[in-house]
């Protein structure tokens, strides 16, 4: 394995969209409370909205993880951050309790979608690619690596084949 490279541009972009959107995300919930209580909503109200706020905010991952590998993860964050942004600025704009309910879940679900994109940090790119792409096909086992993942949770690689494996699938796939 090569010598490891500093991360490019995009990587610090990420993980930088990765903060502010936690950053959004609890600020809007534990601020939500404070921002009911001012416009006269009850607590019984509030938590109503904030546990399927929770509910949406948990339950969606499972369906946009499998949008994400089907349709693919840039487009699916996308869709996260087009819900997102205009449901926080509605959020500031609406007083009625439905709306503000409705704001909430849209934002709960945005949140959803948004969770399993990113389950794993990169921790190396291989910058001989840079300048040698080739190296991809021609040694992509040696000096054609691309980067190290360490993933959030051990299970999400368990169940993966081998280099070895995934080449009889595809010598006995024709």
């Amino acid at each position: 394995m090569s010598a490891r490279t500093p991360f490019p541009k995009v990587f610090w972009v990420a993980n930088t969209i990765e903060v502010l959107e936690r950053f959004a995300y609890y600020g809007i919930y534990f601020g939500f409370g404070i921002y009911m209580e001012s416009l006269g909503y009850s607590r019984g109200q509030l938590g109503v909205v904030q546990s399927i706020f929770l509910m949406l905010s948990y339950v969606t991952p499972v369906i946009s993880g499998t949008m994400a590998d089907r349709y693919g993860f840039k487009k699916v964050l996308v869709v996260s951050y087009l819900a997102y942004l205009p449901s926080i600025l509605l959020l500031i704009l609406t007083r009625s309790f439905s709306g503000i309910a409705l704001t909430m879940l849209t934002i709960g679900l945005a949140a959803g979608i948004f969770k399993p994109l990113v389950s794993g940090t990169v921790r190396a790119r291989n910058g001989a690619l840079d300048d040698t792409p080739e190296l991809v096909n021609s040694d992509p086992y040696g000096d054609g690596w691309m980067f190290e993942v360490v993933p959030d949770e051990a299970a999400a690689v368990e169940g993966l084949l081998s280099a070895d494996e995934y080449q009889q699938v595809q010598e006995s796939a024709g």
